[in-house]
């Protein structure tokens, strides 16, 4: 084995950010809308409070001024959200001139807030469908080319397959953005990056090999995709000699004697 040629097989998730990024978008919508119902809720009861020699209050005429405060509070954050909500039930309703004032400044401010977020929750689920409903479409197109070109159905399964693995993965272009992006940090950064990426196989290295090797072989560490179905080197064919990880996926190992059977490593 030569250390120049040592390239190692190790696969990041960064796929995956962009629908974390809609996840937290959404949980962020959920959580200020929670957040300002339970404003809401509490100015409610405040408002009550101040105003609890009044003849008539919304908790008055509930008849919760002697519960307690979860209660009451559960009364009001009901109220929030009916409001905010626009359904409007009116069991629970203004009844003084305070209430009133304090009902509309609510109701301004609480439909705004709750129209704009479930704009927001909408655009959200409608980017989740965006790239399943073009890969649908692309996959339309091409059942029916290769209906019209009478082509075998284990062809079609085979290119179906191939391009759906491609179009949802993507990962050729993840990797080459995030190594632009890597690249702009300092020597530093960039090798406890790597230390981290692949403290699995640098474990490996230290174990079978010296540290002045493990050192060196760290700078050659590269990251290398293999399609389904593709074929990485044939038996005999002279290739450098390079040290594989597999960090996720399956490879096939096949080897043309009738007495060896082909394995399947993981």
């Amino acid at each position: 084995m030569t250390l120049q040629s040592l390239q190692v097989n190790w696969k990041t998730q960064l796929y995956q950010i962009k629908d974390g990024k809609k996840l937290l978008s959404l949980f962020k919508l959920f959580s200020n809308i929670i957040l300002i119902q339970h404003l809401i809720a509490c100015v409610w009861i405040w408002n009550a409070y101040l105003n609890v020699n009044q003849q008539h209050n919304w908790m008055i005429v509930r008849n919760i001024t002697d519960q307690d405060w979860t209660y009451q509070y559960i009364q009001s954050y009901y109220f929030a959200t009916v409001t905010m909500t626009t359904v409007g039930y009116g069991d629970i309703a203004p009844t003084n001139r305070y209430e009133y004032v304090l009902c509309l400044l609510i109701m301004m401010i609480s439909c705004g807030v709750f129209g704009f977020s479930i704009n927001g929750i909408g655009n959200i689920f409608s980017q989740f469908n965006e790239k399943e409903n073009e890969i649908k479409q692309k996959l339309s197109i091409i059942n029916i080319q290769m209906k019209q070109n009478n082509i075998s159905n284990s062809l079609k399964n085979e290119i179906r397959q191939y391009l759906d693995y491609v179009w949802r993965e993507n990962n050729e272009k993840l990797t080459n953005d995030s190594n632009a992006i890597f690249s702009q940090l300092d020597e530093r950064l960039k090798r406890d990056l790597q230390l981290e990426s692949n403290k699995i196989i640098i474990q490996y290295l230290k174990q079978n090999f010296s540290n002045n090797f493990t050192e060196k072989a760290i700078q050659l560490i590269k990251e290398q995709y293999y399609k389904p179905q593709q074929q990485i080197f044939q038996q005999n064919q002279i290739v450098d000699q390079f040290l594989y990880y597999i960090q996720k996926g399956s490879v096939i190992l096949t080897v043309n004697n009738p007495y060896i059977t082909s394995k399947i490593v993981s």
